[in-house]
């Protein structure tokens, strides 16, 4: 893309311009620490879509069926599990998800598959369950 100084101040187009250009001084990045050693996204439109279907008794959503087996594993705080707007993806009767550890493809999480067999898949632990098993 082609860049004029008009673009900055206005009146350059019918005289010189006398305003100093600004520039916006940038605030400089922080950080904050977390307890979190791994990082789950968890599609909210899809969750909203199917309205539960996890947990054991299948009211529950993805994210509260995950936190509740984490919680079961004693690593509450080991992983972040935050819903996030439409990941794009829309499966019929299951959830999006990207893990961060493996960003490099989305899990399709069908309606009423085990949370523990998913947190399994999701920290190669070994489990005799496939994530295309579903499992009430």
């Amino acid at each position: 893309m082609h860049f004029h100084p008009s673009h900055l101040c206005p009146e350059a187009r019918f005289a010189a311009c006398d305003k100093p250009t600004e520039r916006v001084k940038q605030q400089p990045l922080s950080t904050i620490a977390t307890d979190w050693t791994d990082l789950v996204l968890i599609c909210r439109k899809c969750s909203r879509k199917l309205d539960g279907g996890f947990g054991a008794d299948g009211d529950d959503t993805l994210r509260r069926a995950l936190r509740d087996a984490l919680r079961r594993r004693g690593r509450r705080c080991a992983i972040g599990l935050v819903e996030v707007d439409c990941l794009g993806v829309c499966p019929k009767r299951a959830v999006t998800v990207a893990h961060g550890s493996h960003a490099d493809q989305f899990l399709i999480v069908p309606e009423h598959f085990s949370a523990d067999a998913l947190l399994d898949r999701m920290l190669d632990t070994p489990s005799t369950t496939t994530l295309g098993d579903a499992q009430p």
